[in-house]
């Protein structure tokens, strides 16, 4: 899914995927690896100028779906892996992707740079 839209071309009204979750025996109730093909997947979303937003909350006492982002019931709540990818990817939503190459013979591996401005640091 990483390259799936890479042939799409950019001047075209930008797109919104409305709904997505990564799904499959490894995935759970919200695995690190289910975390890195969100990234993978945003990655690639990122680099055509698209959007998206994930199944967000799941009470564990009631759950339809896997994984959801954030898991709660009448006492707790937490973030899987997936929900922080999904706020480190609108944090650096300012952040710019620069054109970086990784030299490598697997075509499962995806990779992404960025330069991000802290703007609530001083100016060195």
């Amino acid at each position: 899914m990483t390259h799936k839209f890479d042939r799409t071309s950019c001047t075209c009204p930008k797109a919104s995927v409305s709904d997505y979750a990564m799904t499959g025996n490894d995935v759970g109730t919200g695995s690190l690896l289910a975390a890195l093909a969100d990234a993978g997947f945003l990655i690639g979303l990122k680099r055509n100028r698209w959007q998206a937003v994930h199944r967000f909350f799941v009470n564990c006492n009631n759950r339809r779906w896997n994984p959801d982002a954030i898991v709660f019931n009448s006492s707790n709540h937490y973030g899987t892996p997936s929900y922080w990818v999904q706020k480190f990817f609108r944090e650096s939503s300012g952040a710019t992707l620069p054109d970086a190459k990784l030299q490598t013979n697997s075509s499962t591996l995806v990779a992404s740079a960025i330069n991000w401005q802290n703007s609530n640091l001083p100016e060195k």
